[in-house]
């Protein structure tokens, strides 16, 4: 076989491969979207410029909703009372079964967590549930300040595959004179977040790994680098959200990680409103910056 054939079969089973990974993410968004969002999602076009094994995805009104007829593999509650199954969001998580294929359910009741969180990779297709991201907060404080690497100082981890998550809080009240400290830290494949909000200043959201990410309806806030990380990450119809900087700082919005000229990752915002606070307004002499390297 000459090496034209084998370069051109080479580049059939990359396409092939990168139609199967799409066509599974469509699937996954779909099961999600169509249960937990307000609308439904439909295919706009089959790829982006970026090569990130996206589609686009437009929001439709939904004027046919359909009763839910998937069945959990378990639902459990969450409150800071004994009324609730768990005291703790980590007991709830822990408490289910390792590499489930179902989905796990644990809905929060509303209330400030002040709590740890880390959702190991054996910790597969859990679903979080708030009463909303004004009422339903999982906050922390680590910082690079304080002794921790950025990796650690995250309010919540997510290592496990399929983790969904709707109407929360994710928050870090270090400060910004605390430097990195991440409210979320996403590290698994096949993610999405639907009204949450997180809430920080440097380094908010940590998008760690080169996973497929979707975050849909959200908020971030933050000063420097409050979107980063090396993901295929897609922010469809968010508030981005600066706040004042340290002195002599400046704002970064995001700060993508990609290290290789033909890596795959990269931030995708979709239909999204780029804001300074009210504070910030009224200041004519800090840069806001929409990324860098």
């Amino acid at each position: 076989m000459s090496s034209s054939s084998k370069r051109i079969e080479l580049e059939e089973d990359i396409a092939m491969e990168k139609r199967a990974i799409t066509m599974r993410w469509i699937q996954y968004l779909k099961s999600m979207t169509g249960r937990w969002m307000d609308g439904w999602i439909e295919i706009f076009n089959s790829g982006s410029r970026l090569d990130l094994y996206y589609i686009t995805f437009v929001a439709k009104d939904n004027n046919d909703k359909k009763e839910d007829t998937f069945q959990a593999l378990a639902t459990k509650f969450i409150e800071p009372t004994q009324s609730g199954d768990f005291w703790t969001i980590a007991e709830a998580i822990q408490a289910e079964p390792d590499r489930s294929i179902e989905r796990y359910y644990i809905k929060i009741k509303q209330g400030t967590y002040r709590e740890y969180i880390q959702v190991a990779k054996k910790k597969t297709n859990i679903v979080l549930i708030g009463e909303g991201m004004k009422t339903t907060i999982i906050g922390g404080n680590r910082s690079f300040a304080d002794g921790n690497k950025t990796f650690d100082t995250g309010t919540v981890g997510i290592s496990g595959n399929g983790f969904t998550a709707q109407d929360i809080t994710f928050r870090n009240d270090a400060g910004p004179r605390k430097f990195q400290a991440v409210a979320l830290r996403v590290e698994s494949d096949m993610v999405s977040f639907y009204r949450c909000r997180f809430e920080g200043y440097q380094d908010t959201l940590y998008t760690r790994r080169d996973r497929h990410q979707f975050y849909r309806d959200c908020e971030i806030y933050g000063t420097v680098d409050f979107i980063c990380g090396n993901a295929r990450a897609l922010f469809q119809n968010c508030l981005i959200q600066a706040h004042i900087p340290l002195d002599k700082q400046y704002n970064t919005i995001t700060a993508q990680e990609r290290d290789l000229k033909d890596g795959q990752t990269g931030l995708v915002l979709q239909n999204c409103t780029i804001k300074a606070s009210r504070d910030l307004e009224k200041m004519d002499d800090i840069t806001t910056y929409l990324g860098r390297p």
